[in-house]
């Protein structure tokens, strides 16, 4: 059988990498003709351990690499809802192709973004009861669903002597995660300053990841922590460590990995959301005690192999309308404190680790991936009934968050900084209002190109004027004069910055400080500033 297999990443050590490297050879090994469609790929098609990797740098690439393989099965493990992965069920259904599609599910509520690119496939295998669950609830019928669970190699991912250089005598905590703003480093870095000051002095946090992170997602927002803004924040340069520049751009091998795991006394793992939670897995595997979040994928890993940590009842909704659930930092910081001072729980949780990660077995995942191949040619394509249960998308993380501050009303509403992307226009205009965008910067979406502090409209213009998070990226002496401007053009309208103590301010280091003028006139609400009229 002769299988195409579409995934980020294939070549390099990452998460996605190295669940791809493992299906495909254990399939390849097993008389399947594996052919890999890499987007990180450009040469001519080359074979490498069995597997043929075929270049589809640009998204027009993809139906001639499926042409050209003739497959049996497309296999698509992606983030299948952003381009180009959102765009191959509909390909397929071109081809005439039978598709499977491995999907993770790292939120609770799930929006049209994420359910819509899933017409036209025959099957889906997700790596968690989890992701099963919330799924079936959002209208996929669960005869259509196989759980896949990713597994370790035990064989690397084991436990031996391992120490940080020069850092022998300290007591290590650390998490290993790519920096986006999905994993909760804020959580792990505000917790450890929280410890007892003894435990923080004998001890260090490691944290393997890049210190800022670029990651353009579907809004086309900048999302990542900066570690080092945080660090400095809560007192903690000299005690927070990263990677090396290769590592933290590149990822590690796995051997190296294993090391790293095996040189921390505590793994730490805070995430909003996981599809599955791989590096849990690797630590368990390397006898490593874990303290990690008590939401989506992440209890099927740990079980009562180490501690998890309760999270706010109130979830969050994300850009792409998705909810997720924050960890809670007093109770990680208590979990922490405690695996230092009991050293007869940490041997307890490292040998329940070790028994549990001998559960996750690549040859298992690779006979339920061979199963649900097999499952896909038996089952007709999925219709379009399967929205019925999918949320609507929410502009933007935060004005569906902040919506309830925009009344419903007629006439114009001007968006100040609205951003290339305009992310409030939907919600404005299903409030009622007809919608006008201003920013600095010109795009084909901004209406009107203007300076905040000298708009130009005449007094009253607008039925309401918003303005989200944009005042504390003006310089402060300019910020009021920004307010009064808003208030003159607009008989009605809100303007919303972070405060000072929410993480969001300070992982963006072009964050102004907040003018004392327009503080006195604003109220706080939920972690921001809230100023309306």
């Amino acid at each position: 059988m002769r299988i195409a297999w579409i995934s980020p990443s294939p070549l390099l050590p990452t998460g996605l990498g190295k669940v791809t490297n493992y299906l495909t050879q254990g399939l390849a090994k097993r008389g399947f003709r594996v052919f890999i469609g890499n987007p990180q790929y450009a040469g001519q098609p080359l074979e490498i351990n069995s597997v043929i990797h075929y270049p589809i740098v640009e998204s027009n690439h993809i139906p001639r690499f499926l042409r050209a393989v003739k497959p049996d099965v497309v296999v698509v493990y992606a983030s299948h809802w952003v381009p180009p992965y959102n765009r191959i069920a509909e390909i397929c259904q071109k081809l005439n192709l039978r598709t499977l599609f491995y999907v993770t599910v790292e939120f609770s509520s799930l929006s049209v973004h994420f359910i819509r690119p899933l017409i036209g496939v025959n099957f889906i295998a997700t790596p968690s009861q989890y992701g099963k669950k919330v799924m079936v609830e959002h209208g996929i019928p669960e005869d259509r669903i196989l759980v896949v669970p990713h597994g370790v190699d035990t064989r690397i991912f084991r436990p031996f002597e391992a120490r940080f250089e020069g850092f022998d005598d300290f007591f290590i905590y650390g998490m290993v995660a790519r920096n986006n703003l999905r994993k909760e480093f804020p959580v792990v870095i505000r917790a450890f300053a929280q410890l007892p000051d003894e435990v923080k002095e004998s001890s260090l946090l490691y944290l393997h990841t890049s210190p800022v992170e670029e990651n353009i997602t579907l809004t086309g927002s900048v999302r990542g922590w900066n570690i080092n803004i945080l660090t400095a924040k809560y007192g903690l340069i000299g005690k927070v460590l990263l990677p090396s520049d290769a590592d933290k751009w590149w990822g590690v091998p796995e051997h190296e990995l294993a090391q790293i795991y095996n040189a921390l006394d505590v793994y730490c793992h805070a995430s909003s959301g996981e599809g599955f939670g791989l590096p849990v897995l690797e630590a368990m595997a390397c006898g490593k005690p874990v303290i990690a979040s008590n939401n989506t994928a992440i209890p099927e890993i740990v079980g009562d192999a180490g501690i998890l940590v309760p999270c706010h009842e109130e979830d969050i909704e994300t850009a792409e309308g998705f909810t997720v659930a924050t960890t809670k930092i007093k109770p990680f910081s208590d979990a922490m404190a405690k695996l230092y001072y009991d050293e007869n729980l940490r041997r307890t949780l490292s040998q329940r680790a070790l028994e549990r990660a001998k559960q996750f077995t690549w040859k298992r995942a690779i006979d339920l991936i061979e199963k649900a191949i097999y499952l896909a040619l038996e089952h007709p394509r999925l219709g379009p009934e399967i929205l019925r249960f999918s949320k609507p998308i929410l502009s933007d993380t935060n004005q569906g968050m902040f919506s309830k501050y925009i009344p419903r009303g007629k006439g114009l509403a001007l968006d100040i900084g609205s951003g290339k992307l305009c992310l409030a226009k939907r919600v404005l205009e299903e409030k009622g209002y007809n919608y006008v965008s201003l920013d600095v910067r010109s795009s084909r979406r901004v209406m009107v190109v203007g300076d905040a502090r000298y708009l130009p409209f005449r007094d009253r213009a607008f039925d309401f004027v918003w303005c989200n998070q944009v005042l504390e990226h003006i310089p402060t002496e300019d910020q009021l004069r920004v307010v009064e401007e808003a208030r003159r053009v607009g008989k009605h309208g809100c303007i919303i910055y972070p405060s000072e103590s929410l993480d969001c301010y300070w992982y963006d280091p072009d964050h102004k400080q907040i003018s004392c003028g327009v503080k006195k006139i604003s109220e706080i609400k939920e972690g921001f500033y809230v100023l309306r009229w």
